[in-house]
């Protein structure tokens, strides 16, 4: 019986065949598979092999049933994917391959977190700053809040001793000052705002300098408190320089205050000030004239003020602070008063201002008295500035003053 008369055997179309068709009849089976070894490719047979082979595997449970497209693709490069993004690029991962959805499903247990406390934070010891007070012009300063600077200013201390610099009144012509050639009140217990109302003082009038709106004062005879000294005293020497300058005294017992000038020549003097007394009970104005009110000294005297008692210094153009730093000066050592921190100033020689007054000067009076006292000069020409004490008697004074003489 030939092939082509068993029509129940061979199928006359070979691809309707199935996995089906195969294992139920013997004779049929050998009959089938030669025609097909010779049809198939080689390719077709080895993807015949694998998916029986994948059907195996799906029975036994071990595999994802196989499809036409996973088998032909690669599962990583045509699958979707996720893009994550981070601050400075972007990162792309694929997604991971399909999971059937039989396999059983994993349970996961939550792990437990550790429990983090906090740290403490360190402890850092900061240094203790040492604070050293500096004390500079007056001012305290210290390292850390100010800086510091270096001044360029030029400062020297004089220091005026109250007997070796003391100019000597022999008592009779300190008596004639008194009570003859000053304009003098007796002022009662109270408090004194002495003060330079108008005028100018003149000592020479072919200088060419106009009058400078000066005087100079001598309070004695009891107990009185000068307020720029705040010490308690005897007697005491003052200036009023520029209109306006004021003297407060605080008089414990009564005084006399004196008002007058000095100088070497009498007869070229011109001009006059008026001095206002203001008291508890009453106001005086007094005038005080450059020739009848002027104590005269004569040259050779002013000389040896100048060249041998006096503390002197040569001071070049410039601008200069003349100030009290530091001392006292007693005219009476067992007198119980204390010492005034005090010093009377002749400036001659050149052509200065002094800023109290704001006038072009061949010479000038002046005085510190306390150590708030600062005289402001303006010198033009070199002149010369003598710092010095008065008394009619050295030998029971004491004390010194340094005065402090700084460029600006």
């Amino acid at each position: 019986m030939s092939d082509q008369s068993n029509p129940s055997i061979i199928p006359t179309d070979i691809s309707t065949l199935s996995f089906d068709s195969f294992g139920r009849d013997a004779r049929r089976d050998v009959v089938c598979l030669a025609p097909i070894r010779t049809v198939i490719r080689r390719e077709e047979e080895i993807t015949l092999v694998r998916k029986v082979r994948k059907v195996e595997e799906i029975d036994a449970g071990l595999s994802c049933p196989v499809t036409s497209e996973t088998m032909s693709s690669n599962p990583f490069t045509e699958q979707s994917t996720t893009t994550q993004t981070t601050v400075n690029q972007t990162v792309t991962y694929p997604t991971a391959p399909y999971r059937s959805t039989t396999q059983p499903a994993v349970s996961y247990q939550p792990t437990e977190q550790p429990t983090y406390e906090p740290r403490p934070e360190p402890v850092i010891a900061q240094p203790v700053a040492q604070y050293q007070t500096a004390t500079v012009e007056g001012y305290s300063t210290s390292p850390q809040s100010t800086p510091q600077y270096q001044s360029s200013f030029s400062e020297e201390d004089l220091i005026v001793h109250s007997r070796r610099n003391c100019f000597l009144i022999d008592p009779a012509a300190m008596g004639r000052l008194q009570h003859q050639t000053s304009v003098s009140r007796v002022l009662q217990p109270g408090t004194y705002t002495i003060k330079l109302k108008s005028g100018a003082f003149d000592y020479r009038i072919e200088s060419g300098h106009e009058g400078e709106p000066l005087v100079l004062l001598w309070i004695y005879g009891g107990k009185v408190v000068n307020r720029k000294t705040g010490v308690e005293v005897g007697a005491t020497w003052s200036t009023l320089n520029g209109i306006g300058d004021s003297l407060v005294l605080e008089v414990l017992e009564p005084v006399t205050l004196c008002g007058f000038f000095f100088d070497t020549y009498l007869e070229d003097n011109e001009g006059q000030v008026v001095v206002t007394i203001e008291g508890p009970t009453y106001s005086e104005d007094l005038t005080i004239d450059s020739r009848r009110n002027c104590y005269f000294i004569d040259p050779d005297s002013m000389r040896k003020l100048e060249q041998e008692v006096s503390v002197s210094k040569t001071l070049q153009p410039g601008t200069y602070a003349i100030r009290l730093k530091s001392g006292t000066f007693g005219y009476r050592a067992n007198s119980g008063f204390a010492g005034e921190p005090i010093v009377l100033l002749w400036i001659y020689g050149g052509t200065v201002i002094n800023r109290k007054t704001g006038v072009t000067v061949g010479a000038t009076w002046s005085s510190l008295n306390g150590y708030g006292d600062t005289l402001l000069l303006d010198v033009l020409e070199p002149a010369t500035v003598c710092a010095f004490f008065y008394d009619t008697y050295l030998e029971d004074n004491e004390g010194e003053v340094t005065l402090s003489v700084t460029r600006m």
